[in-house]
């Protein structure tokens, strides 16, 4: 980024400081947004509304942010380490999430074009509530305990099975020590199959 271009030509920005520019000029180009640590209450309520441009945003370790939501035009959102995050929402063309030890997340709400959705907790050892109240990706990836992925392997007499029962295809995993992803359960909804590799001596 030179210094003599405007912020409307900016595609990418991912400087440290680059949070202090957007708070005075949003941009109406900038296609990829990145924030790593950082300390913010919210999002600018400009942002969401003056970058008409933005597809992808990545957000890590941003301490007391709880909510992204009113991206009309973003498509990709991953999240990792956001301590205070509870809320997701109001994103009408978001195709992919991945949520990453986001610990306090509650609420997914009005994704209606949502295709993928990525979870990775490895000491998540129940699916989140939100997955019951009309979030239908066609992919969930699930990376949690061995404790929920084996709930999730006993099928219908699970209690986790109806939070994702509606979805199409599903690949949950556990590791078992530096064994990444030894045990899963893969599951297709139409046409209905369902494999996995633990059994009654798993633990």
């Amino acid at each position: 980024m030179q210094a003599a271009h405007p912020f409307h030509h900016v595609d990418k920005l991912r400087p440290e400081d680059a949070w202090s520019l957007l708070k005075k000029q949003a941009m109406p180009a900038l296609e990829e947004l990145a924030l790593d640590n950082c300390k913010l209450r919210r999002l600018p309520p400009g942002l969401s509304s003056q970058a008409t441009a933005l597809t992808s945003m990545i957000l890590q370790n941003i301490k007391q942010l709880n909510s992204v939501e009113g991206f009309a035009s973003l498509v990709n959102l991953e999240l990792f380490d956001n301590p205070d995050l509870e809320r997701v929402a109001s994103l009408p063309r978001l195709q992919k999430l991945v949520i990453v030890r986001c610990r306090k997340m509650m609420a997914l709400e009005e994704v209606p074009e949502l295709q993928k959705l990525e979870l990775e907790d490895l000491w998540m050892e129940e699916l989140p509530g939100y997955l019951l109240q009309g979030v239908n990706p066609r992919h969930l990836v699930l990376d949690c305990s061995l404790k929920l992925l084996t709930s999730i392997a006993a099928g219908e007499s699970s209690t986790e099975w109806s939070k994702l029962s509606h979805i199409q295809h599903v690949k949950a995993y556990a590791n078992q020590g530096g064994n990444k992803r030894k045990w899963h359960v893969l599951y297709t909804r139409d046409p209905y199959s369902f494999e996995t590799n633990i059994g009654n001596s798993t633990f």
